[in-house]
């Protein structure tokens, strides 16, 4: 039998550690982009670390400059940052598929939510003290 394929594309990759988990969860294919060169840097050195060097494609492209879907996307970023790709970020997730944020203020979590309402829904919440992540899935 073979495993289903899935994608991932993490948005803001920083260290790499989120392509790191989703390579070791059985994603196929990760892109995962930082506008940093410095982050850039650290997650290729954490991505040999972990032997998983050739399995993810690191690059510093800009999220408008990728024209394709991903079954995962994966942004743990300011909700600032998330508001303003929020448009691009929707356009990059598969039908049926996955857009996990973290990194946000659970006070700002409604003002965001609002962005991805109509498209997606909220499959799952969580908040930690002041923060808070969500698990989004398109509608279609």
């Amino acid at each position: 039998m073979t495993a289903k394929k899935w994608s991932v594309l993490d948005v803001g990759t920083g260290s790499g550690i989120l392509a790191i988990a989703a390579r070791l969860l059985g994603a196929t294919e990760i892109c995962a982009i930082d506008n940093d060169p410095i982050a850039i840097k650290v997650a290729r050195g954490n991505l040999r670390l972990n032997g998983l060097g050739d399995s993810v494609i690191l690059s510093g492209r800009q999220l408008s400059s990728i024209r394709r879907t991903f079954t995962v996307v994966l942004g743990n970023l300011t909700a600032d940052t998330i508001i303003e790709l929020a448009e691009i970020l929707q356009t990059r997730v598969a039908p049926h598929g996955y857009l996990i944020l973290s990194g946000i203020l659970h006070w700002q979590a409604k003002n965001l939510l609002g962005c991805f309402a109509e498209q997606f829904r909220v499959v799952k919440r969580q908040r930690k003290r002041e923060w808070a992540s969500f698990l989004l899935q398109r509608k279609s």
